[in-house]
């Protein structure tokens, strides 16, 4: 398996979330919520982990893709986006605990 294209295709994912929750961010400075440090912080971790496995892959091509790599892409990006989206709720405390964050994300 070719761990690089995966790596790659994970971290256009988790950039591409981490770039969704701006509009959170900005929304919770306009209204002065305490929302603020909870997506600022979820907006970091997941570009910091984005642009390290951009590093990791930096010379992966997304032709080489095979259906091993297309299916532990989709099933790691599931788990990667349900652990972005889970950060909001543990990190602002609208939860008790990080699975019960992690249960939330990933159900939806």
């Amino acid at each position: 398996m070719k761990l690089k294209i995966v790596a790659r295709f994970l971290a256009v994912i988790v950039f591409l979330i981490s770039a969704c929750m701006i509009m959170p961010l900005v929304w919770a400075v306009r209204e002065g919520g305490n929302e603020i440090r909870a997506f600022a912080y979820s907006i970091a971790l997941g570009s910091l982990f984005s642009i390290t496995l951009l590093l990791f892959s930096y010379k992966a091509q997304a032709r080489d893709m095979g259906t091993r790599e297309a299916f532990a892409a989709v099933a790691l990006a599931w788990i990667f986006a349900s652990f972005q989206g889970c950060l909001p709720y543990y990190l602002g405390g609208y939860v008790s605990d990080f699975t019960e964050a992690y249960f939330e994300a990933m159900s939806g």
